[in-house]
């Protein structure tokens, strides 16, 4: 799914988009909202405590649908930092969700476009960097905002002093120059800490011949691809957030 860099960027160009007073006055709040169904890195917890659907979903908006069901009093909070929160959480679930419909399932899962699991995994991956490569022109902005971040949000499933916590390490993350030689991570990730996985050779080549190996993939997935999905992917996150903020 797509990294913090990402969905706090699309997450930024949704509020532009909608406009609307209570996220330019939160912004902050908003945008670690955005990344923040990713606490597990920090809590240590499972997926679906904080994304509220498994990854067998049916339908875009499953994530929602369970997060309203078992916490149905964040639907209608009009405490200004808790919803916009809670307007960037909706973008996460959603473009994760957008991300494995129409990216990962049809192109890098098991019946995806390649050869072998491994590799489809990898080239998720690669895929996910490239739209972080989108996103870095407006890292400057993203920064200031996050830094806005002061707490005082009211989210039952997560404790101020995690949130504080996911906070800094959001600020860290973001904080890095960009490398592809984070793909060599991501491996190590997909591998479980398997030496032997071949996820570790394909990334190792990969980074390797950049940037020819990154025109290769393009045969397969054209850059275009990336672009359209990025824009419908923000379409939708803007009406999601428009009618939970309406």
């Amino acid at each position: 799914m797509p990294n913090p860099t990402t969905h706090m960027e699309m997450a930024y160009l949704v509020a532009r988009r909608v406009d609307a007073d209570v996220l330019n006055e939160n912004m902050g709040c908003y945008l670690l909202g955005s990344t923040a169904p990713d606490v597990r890195v920090v809590t240590r917890r499972g997926r679906e405590p904080y994304h509220f659907a498994p990854l067998d979903f049916d339908k875009v908006g499953a994530g929602i649908t369970g997060l309203f069901r078992e916490h149905p009093q964040l639907a209608e909070t009009e405490h200004g930092p808790t919803r916009s929160f809670m307007a960037g959480y909706m973008t996460h679930l959603t473009l994760d969700e957008t991300w494995i419909t129409r990216m990962y399932r049809p192109l890098f899962g098991v019946d995806g476009v390649f050869a072998t699991e491994a590799e489809g995994a990898v080239m998720d991956r690669v895929m996910q960097m490239e739209l972080d490569t989108l996103a870095l022109e407006r890292l400057d902005v993203l920064k200031t905002h996050l830094a806005s971040f002061g707490g005082g949000v009211g989210i039952p499933f997560i404790d101020g002093e995690t949130l504080s916590e996911w906070h800094e390490w959001v600020t860290s993350f973001i904080s890095n120059e960009f490398t592809w030689e984070r793909l060599r991570f991501m491996a190590m990730r997909i591998s479980r800490g398997d030496e032997t996985h071949p996820a570790h050779a394909i990334a190792d080549d990969f980074v390797r011949g950049m940037p020819d190996t990154l025109d290769v993939l393009h045969e397969t997935v054209p850059a275009e691809r990336l672009v359209e999905f990025k824009r419908d992917a923000i379409a939708d996150m803007a009406r999601v957030v428009a009618e939970h903020l309406a």
